[in-house]
C-alpha cells in the first residue's frame, strides 16, 4: 500500500469514499522489549503514514498515531535483567 498511493487513491474514488483514516492493526507497537526500539519504531510508522498519504491528502486521509508500550518494554527489560541477576548470583 505504501509504494502505489495513487493507485490506493483511484481505488478509494472509483468506491465513491471520500475520506478514510489510517491505522496500524493496532494502535501501539507491541512485542519490543527495548523501550527506545519500540518509540522509534512508532515515531517511523507514524512518520510513514503521514508522509506517503496525510501529507500529500489531507482532505481525503487521516490517521491515528501509533503509540509505544514503553511500560510493557520497560517491564519486560527490569524482569529480564532481574532473571539474568538471579542466574549470575546462581553460578
Amino acid at each position: 500500500m505504501w509504494d502505489d498511493n495513487k493507485a490506493y487513491q483511484d481505488e478509494l474514488n472509483r468506491l465513491g469514499i471520500v475520506h478514510t483514516v489510517m491505522s496500524l492493526t493496532s494502535p501501539r507497537v507491541q512485542g519490543i522489549d527495548a523501550p527506545k526500539t519500540a518509540v522509534d519504531l512508532a515515531h517511523s510508522s507514524n512518520q510513514d503514514a503521514y508522509d506517503h498519504y496525510v501529507k500529500s491528502n489531507p482532505k481525503q486521509f487521516s490517521m491515528f498515531a501509533a503509540v509505544a508500550d514503553v511500560l510493557t518494554a520497560a517491564l519486560g527489560w527490569y524482569l529480564y535483567r532481574r532473571q539474568v541477576r538471579k542466574v549470575n548470583q546462581a553460578l
